[in-house]
Formats: structure tokens, C-alpha cells, sequence
């Protein structure tokens, strides 16, 4: 039997990894495995030569997709973690807007946007490197249900800015007219929610804790 890179040598040995004979000079030993050289510089090489394959269209593509937060992960296949990326962008945009808070968009926003984008090339590198990418989520859920007390601070401090500044928007855009009370009625209804419900929250825990610290004493 000859050795599949020298036909004119006999083989010594069977390569671990594509099962083809070799010879003793193409042979080297991995973790006491023979395995040829060609199989080693193919898995060296293999990221290489994968990125050396992507053209520039795709590169172009990716790059597209990559500057709308989630869609990356979804073309990846990582359709989880990308909506709730994609969700969490837009939905920002829609609940600071109807909010009032304008102003906070870039503390959402901006770090949202940045972290989607460069997440993507890191999952797609690890793609590229042959490792298996699970779906996760980008972040946990937990951590707000762990937290009830401190969303509902939050959700009566941008409520409470989001009332005044529907009150102060409007009356700089309309003055003091009749139909300015309808616009800030109208405007305030969101912002008054997130009051109404961060005082429902903070004072449903502050029930819960005096149950029981009074179930502990007795």
C-alpha cells in the first residue's frame, strides 16, 4: 500500500483524521495518533482559508445587516438572541418616544446599536474558526424580575420627567390655549401609566415584605 502523498513510498501508517495511508515522512503524532500533514494544516489554516473564500459581496452584506441591530444574528441563524436585540432597539425608540424622555434616547440607543454590531463579527469569527455558536439571549430576563423595586423607582422617575415634559413641550409649542390641555392630556397618558404602575409595583413588594417580616416575627 503506498502512501497517498508518495506514490513511490510504502505506507506505514494509517492518518487518524481522513483514514488515508501514509508514510512515515508525512506522518506526524497528535496526543499519540498519527495523523499527515495535510490534515494538519488544513485544520490550522481552516479559518484562513474560509475567510480568504468570503467575497466582497458578502463581506458587503453582512456588513449591511450588521448595522441593523438583531439582523446579523437571524442571517447567522441566531434568531433568538437577534429579535431580541431588534426588539429592544426599536422597541426603545417607540416607549422613550410615547414617553416624552426623547432626550434619552442615546443612553439606549447608541450602546444597543454598538453592542449589536460588534457582537455579530464576534459570533460570525467564532463561525468562521468552525465553533458552535449557541442561541442565547443577549441579556437576562431575571435580572429585572430579581430587581421589581428598582424598575418601579425607574418607572416613576421617567414617568414623573415624561409628565413635565409633555406639559412644557406643548405649552412652548401652543402657549396657554384651550386646545393645549387636550395636547397635554393627550401627551401625559403614557407618562402617567408608568407612574400609576411604578407605585403599584413598588408598594405591592413593600406588601409583600411586611407579610412577611410579620410572618417571621410570629
Amino acid at each position: 500500500m503506498k502512501c497517498k502523498n508518495h506514490k513511490d513510498e510504502e505506507a506505514k501508517f494509517i492518518c487518524d483524521k481522513c483514514k488515508m495511508p501514509i508514510c512515515e515522512q508525512c506522518a506526524t503524532e497528535l496526543r499519540g495518533n498519527k495523523v499527515c500533514v495535510s490534515c494538519i494544516d488544513h485544520a490550522v489554516y481552516a479559518e484562513r482559508d474560509r475567510v480568504a473564500r468570503i467575497g466582497f459581496w458578502n463581506k458587503l452584506i453582512f456588513f449591511i445587516f450588521a448595522c441593523i441591530p438583531g439582523a446579523a444574528h437571524m442571517q447567522m441563524g441566531l434568531f433568538k438572541r437577534g429579535m431580541q436585540l431588534m426588539l429592544t432597539f426599536l422597541g426603545g425608540i417607540v416607549l422613550i418616544s410615547y414617553a416624552n424622555i426623547e432626550s434619552f434616547i442615546p443612553l439606549v440607543i447608541i450602546p444597543t446599536w454598538f453592542f449589536s454590531f460588534f457582537d455579530a463579527y464576534n459570533i460570525r469569527r467564532k463561525m468562521l474558526a468552525g465553533e458552535m455558536v449557541a442561541d442565547m439571549e443577549a441579556y437576562n430576563y431575571q435580572f429585572i424580575v430579581n430587581n421589581k423595586k428598582i424598575l418601579g423607582i425607574v418607572l416613576v422617575v421617567i414617568g414623573f420627567i415624561g409628565f413635565l415634559n409633555a406639559i412644557d413641550s406643548t405649552l412652548y409649542l401652543f402657549g396657554f390655549r384651550m386646545d393645549s390641555f387636550y395636547w397635554i392630556l393627550k401627551r401625559a397618558i403614557i407618562p402617567a401609566v408608568f407612574v400609576v404602575s411604578g407605585f403599584m409595583l413598588i408598594s405591592k413588594i413593600k406588601k409583600t415584605e411586611k407579610e412577611i417580616n410579620d410572618s417571621t416575627e410570629n
